[in-house]
């Protein structure tokens, strides 16, 4: 499995069975996010890069290619719930806004348990462990 992929499972052991997920892949539609989620109070769509560090000393600009941002912009418009994750080894990074994506951001860096719980937090009303 690649990194990216071992990342997103990574993550999703720690976000409940009642918050829905379906996985994207579709060659036929370029720049649709990876994951879409939800739940009774909201639904959620988060696209997902993977780099090999630790701990970044510089700022992290994800990887989106043309057509992810301009989906990203498209749906942030539409007033979408739409994140950016940029998994590390020592955890990962939300980006929020196309601000955030094109400048890059240092942290704060969230483990896997952190940031399952902030996607089912964000979707359910129901969850609230930490």
């Amino acid at each position: 499995m690649k990194p990216e992929n071992t990342f997103i499972h990574s993550v999703h052991r720690h976000v409940p069975m009642d918050i829905y997920r379906m996985k994207n892949h579709n060659a036929y539609i370029a720049g649709i996010f990876d994951v879409w989620y939800s739940g009774g109070k909201a639904d959620l769509w988060i696209e997902y890069k993977y780099v090999p560090v630790k701990n970044p000393i510089t700022p992290v600009v994800p990887a989106l290619s043309k057509q992810q941002t301009r989906w990203f912009k498209e749906r942030l418009k539409e007033g979408r719930n739409v994140w950016v994750i940029v998994g590390m080894i020592s955890g990962g990074i939300v980006y929020r806004t196309l601000d955030d994506v094109e400048r890059g951001l240092l942290g704060p860096i969230q483990t896997r348990i952190e940031l399952g719980v902030l996607i089912s937090n964000f979707c359910s009303t129901n969850y609230h462990r930490l």
